[in-house]
């Protein structure tokens, strides 16, 4: 892996800042506060997300609610651009989702997926990621230094701890811890067989008790057998003859419905004759005493027709006369109107002349002669007019005295025609009587047969019950004889269930008791061939890794220290063992630069071990230096140089605020701060 860009958006005292790795020796130089450190806290989110040791708060700068980290890498080749983002919610500060994008093709992800792909990416053992999340990548490629020195400090159970997780090998001990926790299960699950299996004959013995009970039991049930069977036979032969009697009994029942039937029918017949006798009796008296009629209806009608012609003439006369009496009646009063008016009149209102009493008398002469002629001939014709109206009322009544008789006529009329139909019907009356008396004798002979066939067949009713009686009698006995035995059925079967229980449960302790024996052995397989197995494999392997980390650490610490008073070593829990003059002296009382020239060299090698150990690794070519010169002198800053040379990466990144460093490193990227913000000089 090679980093080859990182950007940050709101991260700590970045704004928002692109800042490019080129390959080689690349140096993060800066004053202390510059933002060294929070590049490679980015970088560290930006592969595995917030930790425990890496909370949102302590990266999105203060103020800001959202912030960002983006990083491009060299994977085998091929580019990697991985994001990442911060959000403020509330007092919380909370990791998005983001994305990754290889060879042009994203990937939008949970932060948790995307940290799974990352690790799938650098090749990291899934087993060890998984349980130390990104630990294993802190001691291969960037491990604080004050992480090391811990490391060198911890004790040294602390110290093989960490190891055996970076070396991959504490399995092995997991394996030991794990074995402890069996065999003290097996010995547990062992004292659980014995116990269960400790009253194994006492069962044995009940199951023999139980079995003898069940066979006296069997014996019981094969006496009530045949009784039974006996009884069952006689229920079945009475009920075959309850099903006779009950076919008796419903003949019988059909017999009387057939009885009832002809009684009805014969009934009917002889109220049908009695009705018949009394209304022909009846229809003859109604022939005999119909009285004759000369009527003739037509005629009457046409004299209504004529009638009514004369009087709807006679209307229209009466209608002419009052209007013309309306009308001289009306010129009458014209004339006694203009009288009036004259009469009032001096001046003509046509001429404006005055008019003259002479003038006035000739009107009046004429209009007088004029409204005498109107009377005149007022009284002529409404004497016309009155003679028409009495002759129109004479006609009415001629018209109301032959409706009566034309309605007297269709009354007759009518008679004639029920008579004649009385007729007709007496006829047929006489006929369905004279049918009549065959069909009742028929009826009564067929009734007299079914009366004798019913008493034939006996008291059936009687029969019934006395069977009825008997069954019940036979039910219960039945009933009695079935509840002895589901009772010792009932028995049979809780002894039988018992039995196969106390089978089951002797069987399942027999099994214990085998299983007593196993366990027995698998807990001195464990205790004794395994572990030691486990032992003898971890050592192993302990010792390969202790030759490499030890003969490793050494040629870092003396190339780093020309100083033949102090030698280094590794003791067999991989504490550093440092003589001076002879003597062990511990790490604390070192010097500042021997102290880290220890936790450099300790560290170099630790990553040597794991590169050697694990070949597939992505993260090979990188290696993240934090201050690796504290306390260091100028002889051994110049020293450095040929370590850098040495350990042949493709990319290291030192980070430091040493300015002598720039001398022998490849790239230089300055940081400083410009108020609360970091500017980015790269060179």
């Amino acid at each position: 892996m090679i980093i080859k860009k990182i950007k940050l958006e709101n991260i700590r005292s970045y704004l928002n800042q692109e800042i490019e790795f080129p390959l080689g020796t690349v140096l993060l130089a800066g004053n202390v506060g510059s933002g060294k450190s929070t590049i490679l806290l980015a970088l560290d989110f930006a592969l595995f997300g917030l930790q425990k040791n890496l909370e949102g708060a302590s990266l999105l700068r203060n103020g800001e609610t959202h912030g960002k980290v983006e990083v491009v890498l060299d994977i085998d080749g091929k580019e990697v651009k991985i994001k990442r983002a911060l959000r403020k919610e509330g007092q919380r500060i909370l990791q998005d989702a983001g994305n990754i994008i290889i060879e042009n093709e994203l990937k939008n992800l949970t932060a948790t997926q995307l940290k799974h792909e990352i690790v799938s990416l650098l090749n990291y053992p899934r087993d060890i990621v998984k349980k130390h999340k990104p630990f294993f990548y802190r001691y291969t490629v960037y491990t604080p230094q004050e992480d090391m020195k811990h490391i060198l400090l911890a004790d040294k159970e602390t110290r093989l701890d960490v190891l055996r997780k970076v070396f991959g090998v504490d399995k092995y001990k997991r394996l030991k811890e794990n074995s402890a926790i069996i065999i003290s299960w097996l010995k547990g699950l062992r004292k659980e067989y014995e116990g269960f299996s400790s009253d194994l004959e006492v069962k044995k013995q009940e199951l023999a008790g139980k079995q003898k009970t069940l066979n006296n039991l069997k014996a019981e049930i094969n006496k009530l057998l045949p009784e039974i069977e006996n009884i069952k036979n006689s229920i079945l032969a009475e009920k075959k003859r309850e099903r006779e009697l009950k076919n008796k009994i419903e003949n019988v029942s059909k017999l009387k419905q057939d009885l009832t039937k002809k009684e009805a029918e014969l009934k009917f017949l002889v109220q049908r004759k009695e009705s018949l006798v009394k209304e022909i009796d009846n229809l003859e008296k109604e022939i005999s005493s119909f009285e004759f009629k000369d009527i003739n209806l037509e005629k009457i009608k046409s004299e209504i027709d004529k009638k009514e012609k004369e009087l709807m003439n006679l209307e229209k006369e009466i209608d002419e006369a009052k209007k013309v009496v309306a009308e001289y009646q009306a010129k009458k009063e014209n004339s006694q109107e203009l009288l009036d008016k004259i009469s009032k009149l001096d001046i003509c209102p046509t001429c404006k002349q005055e008019v003259t009493e002479e003038h006035k008398q000739k009107i009046r002469d004429v209009e007088n002669k004029k409204i005498e002629n109107f009377e005149n001939m007022i009284k002529e014709f409404s004497k016309k007019l009155e003679e028409k109206l009495s002759a129109k009322e004479s006609i009415k009544a001629d018209i109301e005295l032959l409706r009566h008789e034309e309605k007297e006529a269709s009354i007759y009329k009518t008679k004639l025609e029920l008579l004649e139909e009385k007729k007709k019907r007496n006829s047929l009356l006489k006929q369905e009587l004279s049918s009549l008396a065959p069909k009742i004798e028929d009826l009564e002979k067929e009734k007299s047969k079914i009366e004798d066939e019913i008493l034939s067949f006996g008291d059936l009713e009687k029969q019934y019950q006395a069977l009825m009686l008997k069954l019940e009698e036979l039910l219960a006995k039945e009933k009695e004889l079935l509840t002895q035995k589901a009772s010792l059925e009932g028995e049979i079967k809780n002894i039988s269930a018992t039995i196969l229980e106390l089978e089951n449960e002797i069987k399942s302790k027999e099994l214990a008791m085998k299983k007593v024996g196993k366990i027995k052995e698998l807990i001195s397989f464990i205790e004794k061939d395994f572990s030691a197995l486990l032992d003898q494999v971890e050592r192993e392997i302990m010792l390969k890794i202790h030759y490499d980390f030890d003969s490793t650490f050494q040629k870092w610490f003396y190339m780093l220290m020309d100083n033949e008073l102090i030698k280094v070593r590794l003791d067999e829990e991989f504490t550093p063992i440092i003589e001076q003059n002879g003597y062990n002296i511990d790490y604390n009382y070192l010097s500042g630069g021997e102290r880290t020239a220890v936790a450099l060299a300790y560290r170099l090698a630790l990553n040597h071990v794991i590169n050697t150990l694990m070949a597939n690794i992505k993260t090979r070519d990188l290696i993240i230096l934090d201050e690796p010169t504290d306390g260091f002198s100028a002889e051994q800053i110049e020293r450095m140089r040929y370590l850098l040379q040495e350990l042949k990466a493709k990319q290291i990144i030192i980070v430091s605020h040493d300015p002598k460093i720039e001398s022998f490193v490849d790239s230089i990227i300055k940081l400083r701060k410009e108020g609360h913000v970091t500017v980015v000089e790269q060179s």
